[in-house]
């Protein structure tokens, strides 16, 4: 099983409610290269956390920890009981998704799933054909699944 190493990258982009953490701020807790300075007693939702790479089902390679492109991939439930990947992007680092191998990634995933790509906020991209539009995060209060509004002008 993979461990997270040096990467703490999601102690940054992803908001931490316990914690009265908002997204793209880092961790009070977080010592960098090293780890969670509160790692025995964090919080639940900290510890049952594991992104994408982690999850060894996900055949991510090594070199594609979130520290090192610069993004934490986390599943998503769509209604209807579809499935999509969101992309948390460090805000200081919003072209990191015109780099490799971070380009190349979402190209690929983005052809067989929903990919949302966040930078914070209730602003997301997502993929429509060949072109990123931007749409808004709709939650589903009542069963927590997630799905995206997007305002598509008309084809003249």
């Amino acid at each position: 099983m993979r461990s997270c190493g040096e990467c703490s990258l999601c102690c940054k982009v992803l908001a931490i409610k316990e914690l009265e953490k908002p997204d793209q701020e880092w961790c009070k807790h977080v010592i960098k290269k090293k780890g969670c300075a509160i790692y025995a007693d964090r919080p639940q939702v900290c510890k049952d956390f594991m992104c994408l790479w982690l999850n060894e089902k996900s055949k991510f390679p090594d070199s594609y920890r979130p520290d090192k492109i610069g993004a934490v991939f986390l599943p998503f439930d769509k209604p209807g009981g579809r499935q999509g990947l969101i992309c948390y992007v460090d805000r200081q680092r919003p072209g990191i998704i015109y780099e490799q191998p971070l380009r190349d990634l979402l190209q690929t995933l983005s052809t067989r799933l929903q990919i949302l790509v966040s930078f914070g906020g209730k602003k997301v991209m997502t993929k429509l054909g060949k072109q990123w539009i931007t749409c808004d995060v709709i939650l589903d209060d009542l069963t927590g699944k997630m799905d995206v509004f997007a305002k598509i002008p008309p084809v003249p």
